[in-house]
């Protein structure tokens, strides 16, 4: 069966944020701002500001009526990414137990990670539990990479996962550094390809 990816639209924004909070309620790079009993609907609700800043960049893609999303955020936008990311500080700190000052310094941090190059960046995919292993992911990674190959750009990436990384090799990702996240924070594995 072939999966074709389409963008999402705002009238998307439920579907998407369902997928990204109910896929990456456990991911360290999500919780480790949050605090120990953040239930899986409270991270739904802090996807909302982000999947909303991915449609306002036009980086949203969703497969099987939002089974599976994605964020591929362009090089214009990406290059800019930290002045993207400020506005959701506001709507995401009620859900931190320090007002947003971990969220804050953690994205602060990652935004000097992202490279200076011109890159299309993969900030999220995430597919629903239930449908893991079809695909759905794979179809909208290498989605995103063709868009890369089209521009004659390499494609960028963070993980705060071991187990992803020997995933994305398979698509012809590589690591370019591995550091710990400031206070404690978790462990990032930066790739491109």
């Amino acid at each position: 069966m072939k999966v074709n990816p389409c963008r999402a639209t705002r009238a998307d924004l439920d579907r998407f944020a369902e997928t990204y909070g109910t896929a990456m309620h456990g991911d360290p790079m999500i919780r480790w701002p949050l605090p120990d009993n953040t239930t899986i609907e409270a991270v739904v609700a802090m996807a909302r500001p982000i999947v909303e800043m991915y449609l306002d960049v036009d980086a949203g893609w969703l497969v099987e009526d939002g089974l599976g999303v994605a964020s591929w955020i362009p090089p214009s936008a990406a290059a800019r990414f930290d002045e993207l990311e400020q506005p959701t500080r506001d709507a995401i700190a009620p859900f931190t137990a320090d007002g947003g000052i971990r969220y804050g310094q953690f994205w602060d941090w990652l935004a000097e990670h992202i490279p200076a190059e011109p890159c299309w960046m993969l900030d999220l995919v995430a597919v629903q539990p239930s449908v893991q292993g079809r695909g759905l992911g794979a179809a909208l990674i290498n989605h995103g990479l063709a868009l890369a190959r089209s521009d004659g750009l390499p494609a960028f990436l963070e993980t705060s996962q071991a187990h992803h990384v020997p995933y994305y090799e398979c698509f012809g990702f590589h690591v370019i550094d591995e550091a710990a996240a400031p206070d404690a924070g978790p462990t990032i594995w930066f790739m491109r390809t």
